[in-house]
């Protein structure tokens, strides 16, 4: 199983890959400002394996004030079964929202 977690930005989308897993993610912790800037979407069909370091990590950045900026809180699309049992889970309905 690959544990990496690998990303990239496309018109406003940052496509998410691999595994967001407290091992994995702080990569892309230490760049969120950066790689945040200019996103309105996050897909993360593609992700392999979500733990809660993760998801606490997709709430993070889906937060309105994550850049600075005035602007509604970032979408998330693609949530896989594995990601909306976590969301159940936690009682997360209300802050992820589903936006397949």
């Amino acid at each position: 199983m690959n544990n990496q977690l690998k990303w990239t930005i496309e018109k406003k989308n940052l496509y998410l890959r691999g595994a967001l897993i407290h091992k994995t993610l702080l990569p892309l912790w230490n760049q969120r400002h950066l790689v945040m800037k200019y996103v309105e979407n996050i897909d993360v069909c593609k992700l392999t394996r979500v733990d809660t370091g993760g998801l606490a990590l997709l709430i993070h950045l889906q937060m309105k004030n994550v850049h600075h900026q005035k602007e509604p809180r970032i979408s998330i699309s693609g949530i896989t079964s594995q990601i909306h049992a976590l969301i159940t889970l936690y009682n997360l309905q209300t802050i992820i929202k589903n936006n397949n």
